[in-house]
């Protein structure tokens, strides 16, 4: 009888691990990443003076095998530095280009488009730009999105500043003084 109830217990704790791993993604699926990418910005310094400028760094993990719209927003008062945009994956860094700067009636968007042309078959970088203050700014906040790049849509069309589809997955603090 002792064995019996051991068995019953040993299959019922079988039976329920199999479904905690299925639950939990532990079997199957297709492997497609759902996620643009995993961004994480930093602002430094977050505290500066007009005419100064600060850096924005934003660590980029799970690249999407499509290529991303890595799009920033930051308040009016802060300038993009031109050509100061790098790319840095495995210690090499190369100049990237925004593909749009421009204004809407709550700030600055910053939109670049990164895929297989910079990135190869590397899944993990980590993109540079300077801010330069032009007014002051209180309370500011310098943020990222990333979203999939829609292969089938031209860059030119995809972003549009009056519908920019932007949810921070990411912000960093960022006051200037004057």
């Amino acid at each position: 009888m002792g064995k019996k109830v051991v068995s019953i217990f040993i299959c019922t704790a079988l039976i329920s691990l199999s479904f905690f791993i299925s639950a939990c993604g532990g079997g199957g699926g297709d492997g497609e990443q759902t996620g643009a990418a995993k961004v994480f910005i930093e602002v430094n310094p977050s505290l500066i003076d007009t005419g100064d400028r600060t850096l924005v760094k934003t660590r980029i993990e799970s690249l999407h095998k499509d290529g991303i719209l890595l799009k920033f927003f930051y308040p009016e008062g802060l300038d993009y530095v031109l050509d100061s945009a790098t790319l840095e994956i495995n210690g090499k860094e190369v100049s990237v280009f925004p593909a749009f700067n421009g204004l809407d009636e709550r700030g600055i968007y910053l939109v670049f488009f990164l895929g297989e042309e910079e990135f190869g078959s590397k899944t993990q970088g980590i993109l540079r730009f300077e801010l330069e203050a032009s007014d002051s700014v209180n309370d500011g906040e310098v943020s990222v999105d990333a979203d999939v790049d829609d292969r089938l849509i031209s860059n030119d069309e995809e972003f549009d500043v009056n519908n920019p589809e932007f949810e921070p997955e990411d912000g960093a603090a960022i006051d200037v003084r004057s």
